[in-house]
């Protein structure tokens, strides 16, 4: 009996440790979401999805304050009714897409669309209603997050020394910004050890205030998205 469950201990305990590093691996991926900048929702909407969709990140992993990986919001009115009972009733349908992307390589690595509704009294109601209605643990949501961070975890794991080449260029280059931000961005990985150390490194050849000035100039800044459109 014992020799069976050390068998069995043997053939699942690899499996259990490559799952385990797989999900500390995309749980070290951090995302910043992108405040949603939108005709069609109102301040109070617009903090509601930014809050919910933040708590999304957190949930799978690392919320970010600034760096390359975005989670971008656009919402689309989709359809607006007035119903014919008393009182009546405004019914909104909105389709809200998500975009993950690389705002240094204006690509998108993952995107999903989901469609909200809500009905209430008045329209900018109906619109809270909708956007309420979207859940922190909505499938569809963290099935983005967790392509996503796979996504941007294979980046690193075949792409790290591109990247440590282009912040050598743009240090060379005196563009200090766009360095840091490629060089914060570096997570540690099981494959990219040295990668991540060599972003270390070329972090401290940068003088240190120019450093907290440009992370300072990451988190305050805003990203022209314009892209996205086209």
């Amino acid at each position: 009996m014992k020799k069976i469950c050390t068998l069995l201990l043997g053939l699942i305990l690899p499996f259990v440790v490559s799952v385990a590093q797989e999900i500390n691996e995309a749980s070290r991926i951090a995302i910043k979401v992108e405040i949603p900048q939108n005709i069609d929702l109102k301040t109070d909407a617009s903090n509601i999805l930014f809050n919910r969709l933040n708590q999304a990140v957190a949930l799978n992993g690392l919320g970010a304050a600034s760096g390359k990986f975005l989670l971008v919001p656009r919402v689309t009115l989709l359809s607006k009714d007035v119903t014919t009972t008393i009182p009546q009733q405004f019914v909104v349908e909105m389709e809200v897409f998500l975009f993950i992307v690389d705002v240094t390589q204006k690509t998108i690595l993952q995107q999903e669309s989901i469609v909200i509704k809500g009905i209430a009294e008045n329209e900018s109601k109906a619109v809270l209603k909708a956007v309420s209605s979207l859940q922190a643990r909505n499938p569809s949501l963290k099935n983005l997050i967790v392509r996503g961070k796979d996504k941007i975890v294979a980046y690193y794991n075949t792409e790290c020394d591109v990247l440590l080449k282009k912040a050598e260029s743009l240090i060379a280059r005196k563009m200090y910004y766009d360095a840091v931000v490629e060089l914060e961005s570096v997570p540690l990985l099981n494959n990219n050890v040295s990668c991540f150390e060599k972003s270390l490194q070329m972090l401290e050849q940068i003088d240190q205030s120019i450093r907290l000035e440009a992370k300072d100039k990451m988190e305050q800044g805003e990203h022209n998205l314009d892209w996205l459109a086209e």
